[in-house]
């Protein structure tokens, strides 16, 4: 067992460099390999049709370099964005900002809390009791995040931050009523109006969920390959603050192509997560060809 894990390890950090040195070489170029590589063909950039394809050529050709959405992947700098936005109230409260792993005050945190750098994803730590929490391990791990440049596998160089631009932020625990955290809404937004929504509920440790879609009116929507149908044990509600989802949404994604704003429902609370420009690094394998298809209609490149 050991030896398997350590050539996934070895096979996984060859990955990373691979395309790394192509986006290094041509974003372009990293783009197309690694698109034919998921999907055993070669994305049309030219004349794009479906929503992955619509997002690679928006992504290579704006959002790579545009400052408002370099500012929006920032997970410390979009508060600024959502506080000038008049939306400083769905901000969820910060218990510190770090510039190193060394920095946290670990005496100072409070019993649960998440832990996160401000690039990237799939970095966070979601602590439950601060006592049985294993410190060093935390540090090393942050540490080690801290020192990759994530954005270069999927050439999204959006989250390209300089070392001084580095931030730990380390945020209130959210709980959902039942000491885990709550369900993530995920809503697709199109020039500022807000068509589709993504549950994510079920999480797991591994990181592992279950992804529901649902449309503006919340009829569900058999777009995920796994989740054709909603599970008789599983009943997803229309969220009773669905309104707000959708009035913050239109706030937060104005005058942007496409964008996903994330959210949180606490009670009768509703919280920001992030904003997301290129879901999946813009090559989502999870939803079927139609959902492909209809999910990039409302995009115009």
């Amino acid at each position: 067992m050991k030896l398997i894990k350590y050539l996934k390890k070895l096979y996984w950090k060859g990955y990373d460099l691979y395309y790394s040195m192509l986006t290094l070489i041509s974003p372009r170029l990293n783009t197309m390999v690694l698109f034919h590589s998921k999907f055993h063909k070669w994305p049309n950039l030219r004349h794009p049709s479906t929503f992955n394809e619509k997002m690679l050529k928006i992504k290579l050709e704006k959002y790579n370099k545009d400052p408002l959405v370099k500012r929006c992947a920032d997970k410390y700098a979009v508060r600024g964005y959502v506080e000038e936005k008049g939306l400083s109230s769905i901000l969820v409260p910060l218990v510190g900002v770090y510039d190193r792993p060394s920095q946290i005050e670990w005496d100072k945190l409070p019993k649960r809390f998440v832990i996160k750098w401000n690039f990237g994803c799939h970095m966070n730590i979601v602590c439950k009791d601060v006592n049985t929490l294993n410190k060093a391990v935390i540090v090393n791990d942050l540490v080690k995040w801290g020192g990759q440049k994530p954005y270069l596998v999927n050439s999204e160089l959006q989250y390209r931050l300089k070392d001084d631009e580095k931030k730990i932020l380390v945020e209130q625990f959210l709980d959902n009523g039942k000491g885990e955290s709550p369900e993530d809404f995920k809503v697709y937004c199109y020039n500022g109006v807000p068509l589709y929504f993504l549950v994510c509920c079920n999480r797991k440790e591994s990181g592992q969920a279950d992804y529901f879609y649902f449309d503006a009116n919340w009829r569900f929507l058999p777009f995920d390959i796994k989740n054709q149908s909603l599970p008789e044990d599983t009943e997803i509600n229309r969220p009773e603050h669905l309104d707000l989802l959708i009035s913050y949404s239109k706030i937060l994604s104005e005058g942007f192509p496409f964008v996903r704003a994330d959210f949180y429902i606490i009670g009768d609370k509703v919280y920001f997560g992030e904003l997301t420009f290129t879901p999946c690094g813009c090559m989502d394998q999870a939803i079927t060809d139609e959902a492909n298809r209809i999910l990039g209609l409302p995009i115009k490149v």
